[in-house]
């Protein structure tokens, strides 16, 4: 079966499409820090170098999808959008590691998921022998 031809363009254009898209696009938010931006391009950029991995768009959505429910369904905002909650938890509002009003986006506990999430997909990158 032949595959569909695509055009190419080089690798940093598309993420840095991606990453410049999807941090502005949760900008206007409200409440949005230096950190909370910073982390938004860290998460599309792995967004991102997933789809470059594995030449599917759906792990990108499922997981985008699959955060914002579980985001709201523990009462935490999604991007400073407080959505219908299942469970309704008290936790400190303000502190640096759980992202204070905007959500956890914006804190230091996703930037180091977030982090760990681009190193293992960096070795599972590369053992696949594409660059």
């Amino acid at each position: 079966m032949n595959k569909k031809p695509r055009r190419e363009c080089p690798r940093w254009t598309g993420y840095a499409a991606t990453m410049g898209l999807f941090a502005v696009m949760h900008v206007s938010n409200g409440n949005t820090t230096i950190l909370s931006f910073s982390i938004l391009m860290l998460v599309a950029f792995s967004l991102a170098f997933a789809y470059d991995l594995t030449d599917a768009i759906w792990y990108g959505i499922g997981f985008h999808i699959t955060w914002n429910i579980l985001e709201s369904f523990y009462g935490f905002p999604v991007s400073n959008i407080p959505l219908a909650r299942l469970f309704s938890m008290k936790y400190p509002v303000n502190t640096v590691w759980n992202g204070g009003k905007y959500g956890p986006e914006s804190g230091l506990f996703v930037l180091l998921v977030t982090i760990g999430m681009i190193v293992f997909q960096w070795k599972k990158f590369r053992s696949t022998g594409r660059n």
